[in-house]
């Protein structure tokens, strides 16, 4: 997606996003596990823990320590900052919620064949929760956005991890 096509739907409207220069890397995934020692303990060095597994990282940094194409791996999750000023670290999971049950498992099963090819990770008659196959979050929010603007759901937002700047004196 190209800066200024990035965005999200909530409450009905487009939210726009803008990218940023940090990834984030779960150290739980493909991506953590292909870290060298050393890159890994360059990478906490220089980053900022947000989760037990989830790691805020300049991209640079990102590509240094997974090669060229370590800014897309599987893992590897971009980072936006939002209107109102907040990080948005998105994960590779979606929520979908729909009406008609019969509809939302149609949706569910059509998966496989979607643009972004994904899976049912949770299922409820009202609720879908649904993980990309590449396990990236810039194609959980390609899928969300899809999904939002489809006639068969009610809801679909891709997972977020926002990051604000703690409240006090600046």
């Amino acid at each position: 997606m190209a800066d200024g096509d990035t965005f999200y739907w909530a409450g009905g409207r487009k939210v726009p996003l803008t990218a940023s220069a940090d990834v984030a890397i779960d150290l739980d995934s493909g991506a953590g596990a292909q870290l060298a020692e050393d890159s890994l303990a360059a990478l906490r060095d220089g980053g900022r823990r947000l989760t037990s597994s989830l790691l805020l990282v300049p991209r640079s940094a990102a590509v240094a320590a997974l090669g060229e194409e370590g800014a897309s791996a599987r893992g590897v999750h971009p980072v936006f900052h939002s209107e109102d000023g907040s990080l948005v670290v998105v994960l590779p999971q979606v929520r979908v919620e729909g009406s008609d049950p019969e509809r939302l498992a149609a949706l569910g099963r059509s998966l496989t064949t979607a643009a972004v090819p994904a899976h049912v990770t949770d299922q409820t008659a009202e609720r879908l929760t649904l993980e990309p196959d590449s396990g990236r979050g810039e194609d959980a929010l390609a899928l969300a956005n899809t999904l939002a603007e489809s006639p068969d759901t009610d809801l679909a937002q891709a997972r977020f991890l926002r990051v604000v700047r703690r409240p006090g004196p600046r």
